[in-house]
């Protein structure tokens, strides 16, 4: 009854939002179509193709409610969500866009709402809206941009280019840190330019990216004064190449030169040499600029069964780009790798060693040098079991990932990890039997930018679960039991327990419903903090494989002595069409 009457109240507080956004629905396909016709009535005969239309994808339509009581509300207490990829065709024209609109005016959060479209013909692709180019992982990679952008691949000619602005992250780092409190940043304009030539087996190319905050948008300074917030200025230039010889050696090369200052407004330096004056016309130079390069050189040759490998990459300190989101700077490593698969294919074995040190300049008395590795396992015995291993203290990230301490968020990155999964499934006619165990051991480096731990976390994550489905029912539970450690330089944090998960097919599998919960004990220390107890009921149904329903509603109730207790829900509604 406690979870019907949490269902309940969403979904009549639902209903009247619903109309509306269905309303708004409504009007964006027929904006869609009054483009589309517009574009349709061009002279495409010149095109040398019959002229068609066709238009396929898929919108979705999500509704959500929060509560808590105990603690400040972490997200909004109502939002919705207007989400779609449909694609265009007119002829060999083809028009995907990509929107999504999201409304969280009712609670805290501020509206993120994205359109896009990546019209292309033959050789010929024009970016509009958000969007995401990639120039090499040292300059401009995973990176979306609100703008303009182009890519042209006439034969071997390759040519792209874009301008537009890009999301500071720093507002969002700050929320991570204080809470559902919006740090307004500077505004980041961006634009860059590749031109190369040639193939996917033997190609050059050479580009450059420019990202540079805007002074004259931040209308307020940070709410933290110990958080200083300066707008920045960077400019990367960079080549790469690859040549292919006797169509099994290879030779890649990426090599980037990034000049990055962190407050622009600090004094011009003038240089008198007219080389260096040509440079300064294009990034202007000042007291906090640093100059770095990054890198790396790769041979490769491809054998029958498998692959070997030696690379050499290079980041020099203080390296930075604001095309990336995140990199490791002042290191250097030597790598060499083999791929190879064994017995008819049902061990396939990824391996690399080499050596890494740190402290390339000498100015750093924590530098290492160590020897590094990543050895990746896939063992498939039978057409039942599949054993997969890994063991690696060697990991080139691009972008931080996130974890939950004691329910503080904390950005990360993986430094060495190890970890073993086992999977066993018994197939029948009737009865579906099998298991899943996994282990997981980690070493996590801190990157959160204010109150730091300074040191590695260690993490240990353990998880066993039986499988059983019964066929003539479509029915299927798993229960399950887990473990976790985390290791931090002054506390040690546990949780384990038990967890069951069934899901229910009816009519033909049109209907799904499932309901799954956990119950975690948390100790700190070794002494016991409370429990954890996470219930979600959730439900989607398919209408006529193109009209698609899915509703969920989640409980969670935390008991702790060193942090406030507290009770959450979380409900969502949302409708999917494809066309």
């Amino acid at each position: 009854m406690y979870i019907l009457y949490h269902i309940r109240k969403p979904c009549i507080a639902l209903l009247p939002v619903f109309r509306r956004l269905c309303r708004y629905t409504f009007l964006l396909i027929l904006l869609a179509v009054s483009m589309v016709s517009r574009l349709g009535s061009q002279d495409l005969s010149r095109l040398n193709a019959p002229v068609g239309f066709k238009i396929q994808g898929g919108i979705n339509l999500t509704s959500n409610m929060y509560s808590v009581t105990g603690i400040p509300d972490r997200t909004s207490p109502f939002s919705w969500a207007l989400s779609g990829s449909p694609t265009v065709q007119i002829g060999d024209i083809r028009f995907p866009f990509h929107f999504s609109f999201r409304d969280q005016r009712f609670g805290l959060g501020t509206p993120f709402n994205k359109f896009g479209v990546s019209p292309y013909y033959k050789w010929a692709k024009l970016h509009l809206g958000w969007r995401t180019m990639n120039f090499s992982p040292y300059s401009l990679q995973g990176k979306s941009f609100l703008g303009v952008g182009v890519e042209l691949k006439p034969g071997k000619l390759r040519f792209n280019a874009f301008k537009g602005t890009l999301r500071n992250p720093f507002a969002q780092l700050d929320t991570l840190v204080y809470g559902a409190r919006i740090v307004e940043s500077y505004k980041r304009h961006a634009h860059g330019v590749k031109l190369g030539f040639g193939n996917t087996k033997n190609y050059v190319d050479v580009f450059y990216v420019k990202v540079k905050d805007d002074t004259g948008s931040l209308t307020e300074r940070p709410p933290v004064a110990d958080y200083e917030l300066d707008p920045a200025d960077n400019f990367v230039i960079g080549t790469a190449f690859k040549v292919t010889a006797f169509k099994k050696l290879e030779l890649l090369s990426n090599l980037n030169i990034s000049a990055y200052s962190d407050n622009q407004t600090l004094g011009e330096i003038v240089f008198e040499n007219q080389l260096l004056r040509f440079i300064n016309s294009l990034f202007v130079f000042n007291s906090s600029t640093q100059v770095s390069l990054a890198g790396d050189a790769a041979l490769g040759l491809n054998l029958k069964n498998a692959r070997l490998g030696l690379k050499y990459r290079r980041v020099e300190p203080q390296y930075r780009s604001l095309g990336i989101s995140y990199i490791q700077s002042d290191v250097e490593a030597l790598l060499g790798s083999v791929q190879m698969s064994m017995l008819k294919r049902k061990m396939i074995v990824s391996a690399k060693a080499g050596i890494e040190r740190t402290d390339l300049r000498g100015l750093d008395y924590l530098g290492r040098r160590r020897l590094i590795r990543d050895i990746q396992l896939q063992f498939l015995p039978s057409k039942q079991l599949q054993v997969i291993g890994q063991l690696s203290n060697y990991q080139y990230e691009t972008q931080d990932g996130l974890i939950e301490l004691n329910d503080t968020l904390r950005i990360v990155n993986v430094t060495r990890q190890s970890g073993l999964i086992l999977n066993y499934t018994r197939p029948g006619d009737r009865w579906q039997t099998g298991f899943n165990a996994s282990i997981h051991i980690q070493s996590i480096r801190d990157q959160s930018p204010v109150l730091s731990f300074g040191s590695d976390i260690s993490s240990l994550q353990t998880n066993i679960s039986v499988k059983a489905a019964y066929l003539p029912l479509d029915l299927r539970c798993t229960p399950s039991v887990f473990y976790a450690r985390y290791t931090l330089p002054m506390r040690l944090q546990e949780r384990y327990g038990l967890g069951l998960s069934v899901q229910k097919g009816f009519w033909k599998k049109t209907l799904q419903i499932g309901i799954s919960g956990r119950w975690a004990n948390n100790d700190v220390d070794k002494l016991r903090n409370g429990h954890t107890l996470n219930l979600r009921v959730h439900g989607a149904y398919a209408m006529k494989n193109r009209h698609s329903l899915h509703a969920a509603i989640s409980l969670l109730e935390k008991s702790s002595i060193l942090s406030p207790s507290f009770n959450e829900s979380r409900s969502s509604l949302s409708y999917g069409y494809r066309f």
